[in-house]
């Protein structure tokens, strides 16, 4: 009855006519060929539903971003259904090519647009195509914040028509552009088009045959884990049916206590860290039955690419312990690194074309340092840093210089850097993730706490970062608080980090944080990462952060001021030298084995990119 009425509905309803009706139709033909156990007919189905709501999405303009986060999250329990009825007709590889459809849509859709150059075209008609997408996305995005505040002064009907009127000239401009110069060498190009999904050939290639992907996707059935290697099928890994509810509860209760002990930042939420982090890594590492997962990723293999899927983005999922003292990390000698979805790597890739050189303009430096004055060892971390490169393409904005002006002012070295640093406060908002900020000098208020209060007008804002291009940066090190911390809230996975923006702005690899870190280990943490990063046999981002990790896990307090002595180059004075030993026996006492052993203190980075 059901099947028979939706068949009548769809010779009515049309893609060009009813699109709306037709995907709602689709849907609903779907479940009931899926509760009559038909499952290629819902397979069949659910695909036309998905390419309708696909095609409405990639229609949407004015106003769009709103409208798409709505349709993406509306829509979503429709990938659910296609990617269970997937797995049940033991459809791995498709499965794996829905979820990969169903994730972070606007940072695929935002990089295809302005990294996808058509053969043949212009470097400066690109330019001009850029310039023009960029001033489109950054209204757009003002018109989504303004939408999100939920503020009726700010919305008003006035309002709404400007911006309408100013969105509906920059796509003219755009659509004429594209038709005089970009569309006689690629016929099929137009802003805003609908993204090719990628397909799963395409997601191996994405690897060697020492790397595998783990890719997570959850329904309201299970936690599914599909682990890609060079050859053959994805290998499936499903956890038990009560595993969705209580990943919910965990990340619902880290959450709280995170957000609760916020409050007092430099004690408190430190010890919450200390103490309860490895009890909550504890408890996902079961919920995600790491044991069976490891089992099943090839011997051979040895780094993963980890693709996290909403609640997961949040945890260090590298640090998931798999016995008293060994961690995920500890199994694969090559690294561990992070990507938002298999396609955004795809997409960064040929931005990786220039080789790392080891002198030159190629090992440039551009550095915020502690710009808000209040963060003592990041004086430290950045001057030590700079030693290992040639002062001549070294800039560093310091204190008062590392204003909103003064970093707006120095764009132009910043575009051609090739390893940019942050050593600053970083805030991530939980309820308004597109808020979320790097604190400038600007930023701090008199006689005020930065964690209380800060000048929005002095911080350099997630849509602000979206706007930065990088013409050859290697590596992004944001050396501040909670700036991989991504929005765990939207069902679409939509990826919205500080992280997240230097990634789109162009950097092949972003090293980030999930929660608020400490000042002393963090500089001695960075500093030994970039002696590794740089030193002789330069390794991988992954590898080099993974090497900093094993070794500041492991170091004593002895070792550690032997290390210092034994690196003079390292640090500008004797007078660091001082507050560094004097620090260390101060806070750490030498009896005690392994200072930064826990993984409050070397967890909390992650490196996102290639």
């Amino acid at each position: 009855m059901a099947i028979a009425s939706c068949e009548d509905a769809l010779q009515v309803y049309t893609r060009e006519s009813f699109p709306q009706n037709l995907a709602g139709t689709l849907w609903n033909l779907g479940l009931a060929y899926r509760d009559s156990s038909q499952l290629q007919n819902a397979s069949d189905t659910f695909r036309d539903a998905i390419d309708t709501v696909e095609e409405i999405r990639s229609g949407i303009i004015i106003g769009g971003e709103a409208d798409k986060q709505k349709l993406a999250e509306e829509w979503q329990p429709l990938y659910w259904e296609m990617v269970e009825v997937c797995i049940e007709l033991e459809n791995y590889s498709e499965a794996l090519e829905y979820v990969e459809r169903s994730k972070a849509r606007k940072l695929v859709e935002l990089m295809a647009a302005t990294r996808l150059k058509p053969q043949g075209v212009s470097s400066e008609v690109w330019e001009r195509y850029d310039a023009l997408s960029q001033d489109y996305n950054a209204l757009s995005q003002e018109c989504w914040n303004r939408q999100q505040r939920r503020d009726s002064s700010t919305v008003s009907t006035l309002w709404k028509t400007e911006i309408t009127k100013q969105l509906t000239e920059l796509r003219h401009q755009i659509d004429t552009l594209v038709e005089v110069e970009i569309t006689p060498h690629d016929p099929q190009f137009r802003f805003g088009k609908r993204v090719q999904p990628i397909a799963y050939k395409e997601i191996q290639a994405l690897v060697d045959d020492k790397t595998a992907i783990v890719e997570w996707y959850f329904t309201t059935k299970s936690i599914h884990a599909f682990i890609v290697t060079g050859q053959g099928e994805p290998i499936l890994v499903s956890t038990n049916l009560d595993a969705w509810e209580k990943l919910t509860q965990l990340t619902s209760q880290y959450v709280i206590a995170y957000n609760r002990s916020k409050s007092d930042w430099r004690q408190e939420l430190a010890l919450f860290l200390q103490q309860q982090l490895p009890l909550f890594l504890h408890c996902l590492a079961e919920i995600l039955e790491l044991d069976q997962l490891i089992s099943r990723v090839p011997p051979h293999c040895q780094e993963l690419v980890l693709v996290p899927y909403r609640f997961l983005h949040l945890f260090p999922l590298h640090a998931l312990p798999i016995s008293k003292t060994e961690y995920l990390s500890d199994k694969f000698s090559q690294g561990i690194r992070y990507v938002p979805s298999s396609q955004i790597l795809q997409l960064s890739l040929p931005q990786d074309s220039t080789p790392l050189e080891t002198g030159g303009e190629e090992k440039s430096l551009f550095a915020i340092q502690n710009p808000t004055a209040d963060l003592g060892w990041a004086d430290i971390e950045v001057e030590a840093i700079q030693t290992q490169f040639n002062h001549v393409n070294v800039l560093v904005l310091k204190a008062d210089a590392a204003s909103k002006t003064g970093f707006n002012q120095a764009a132009t070295k910043l575009k051609d850097a090739a390893f940019v640093h942050f050593a600053c406060h970083g805030q991530f908002d939980f309820k308004n993730p597109q808020f979320s900020r790097l604190l400038l000098a600007d930023a701090k208020l008199p006689e005020s706490d930065i964690s209380t209060a800060v000048n929005g007008f002095g911080c350099l804002t997630l849509p602000e970062i979206f706007n930065l291009r990088f013409r050859q940066c290697r590596l992004v090190t944001l050396s501040a608080c909670e700036t991989a911390i991504t929005d765990i809230l939207n069902t679409s996975d939509e990826y919205i980090s500080i992280l997240s923006g230097f990634l789109f702005a162009g950097s092949r690899n972003v090293l980030g944080t999930l929660w608020a870190v400490d000042d002393l280990s963090t500089a001695i943490f960075m500093i030994y990462f970039y002696k590794t990063l740089l030193g002789e046999t330069q390794p991988t981002v992954a590898l080099a952060l993974k090497q900093t990790q094993d070794w500041i896990r492991q170091v004593t307090v002895d070792q550690l001021l032997d290390w210092i002595e034994d690196n003079p180059n390292l640090f500008i004075n004797e007078e660091r030298h001082k507050k560094i030993r004097a620090d260390l026996s101060k806070y750490y006492s030498s009896t005690k084995k392994n200072p930064f052993q826990c993984p409050y203190y070397w967890a909390a980075f992650c490196a996102v990119g290639q």
